[in-house]
């Protein structure tokens, strides 16, 4: 029993610990949309940490877990099949990033296809009186050359915004040329 715990708190020193609550039993209260202190005997009381660590560590360890319960099911026939971690995620910070840049990127692209379109078949397919265009283009094409702007202006932005989080940790002033 000793080993279990030493290699638990192996595992536990390997990754970064979020959210702890191992002071007392904690239960997900869905009126206040938060966790709250219970008492050990109220349904669904649990103590709980999440681990964070990277992916290849995560594997290893899940290929442990996945050993171990193997070997206790030798032992004990009733045990179900091994299926996965509880609340186990493969996705990191830096990837929801990217996916949620991507969205955001492809979102603007579509509404500065749409103004270009709509500016484009008002040109071309709407009749225009003789000489000058009329009053309702005019004010048409002078409320949609900002939107365009801003567009094309927050578009840049998304797409040449890095992932500025870890690029602050250094503390030194740069190099002088």
């Amino acid at each position: 029993m000793a080993s279990n715990s030493i290699d638990f708190l192996k595992i536990i020193l390997r990754g970064t610990l979020q959210w702890p609550r191992l002071n007392q039993t904690y239960r997900y209260n869905p009126a206040i949309k938060k966790s709250e202190a219970c008492a050990p005997t109220a349904m669904g009381a649990s103590w709980s940490v999440s681990i964070e660590m990277p992916k290849a560590q995560a594997k290893e360890i899940y290929d442990q877990a996945v050993a171990h319960y193997n070997a206790c099911r030798q032992r004990n026939t009733t045990l179900p099949k091994f299926e996965t971690v509880f609340g186990m995620s493969k996705n990191d910070p830096d990837f929801l990033e990217a996916k949620l840049r991507y969205f955001i990127g492809c979102s603007l692209v579509v509404i500065l296809a749409g103004t270009i379109f709509t500016i484009l078949y008002s040109l071309v397919f709407v009749t225009q009186p003789l000489g000058e265009s009329s009053e309702n283009d005019r004010k048409f094409f002078e409320l949609l050359t900002p939107i365009a702007s801003f567009i094309v202006g927050a578009l840049g932005g998304v797409m040449a915004a890095g992932n500025n989080r870890n690029r602050g940790s250094n503390d030194e002033p740069p190099a002088p040329l």
